[in-house]
């Protein structure tokens, strides 16, 4: 029986304070180190995408959500060097505990901040700008 095509997805959570956003500096994982993303990660297997993005809120930077506090503002079907993505990205409008850098191996900066003024991710860039813009679907690199 022929394999079929596996997509891979990841989740990306967007804290806003004003016209700031929540942005991490990657480190430590050879892609994209020392540019600015939001706090993202993979969907696992057996994990809905909702779960996934608590799972990674937990993990990256120390808030509790619950479902029910997640929009989905934009899909990206994205191109890369390491396969075909969805990337789901989720606006959080209320979360639990004290945000700070719980992987400080993945992460050396963590600020509420203005996008233009760092060194973002591309595609991160594009996404947060389609968002801007009102737009809730994107294709990226094809």
């Amino acid at each position: 029986m022929k394999k079929r095509f596996e997509q891979k997805s990841a989740v990306y959570l967007i804290l806003q304070q004003k016209d700031k956003i929540l942005l991490m500096q990657r480190a430590g994982s050879g892609y994209m180190d020392g540019f600015y993303s939001v706090p993202a990660g993979h969907v696992e297997e057996n994990e809905t995408l909702k779960q996934a993005a608590i799972r990674e809120a937990k993990e990256e930077i120390n808030i509790d959500i619950i479902p029910e506090q997640l929009d989905l503002v934009l899909t990206l079907h994205r191109n890369s060097e390491a396969g075909e993505y969805i990337d789901l990205f989720f606006k959080v409008k209320q979360y639990q505990n004290t945000i700070k850098i719980n992987e400080p191996e993945k992460c050396t900066d963590l600020v509420f901040s203005v996008p233009s003024q760092h060194l973002l991710v591309p595609y991160v860039k594009q996404a947060l700008q389609a968002i801007a813009d009102g737009k809730n679907y994107l294709e990226s690199d094809w």
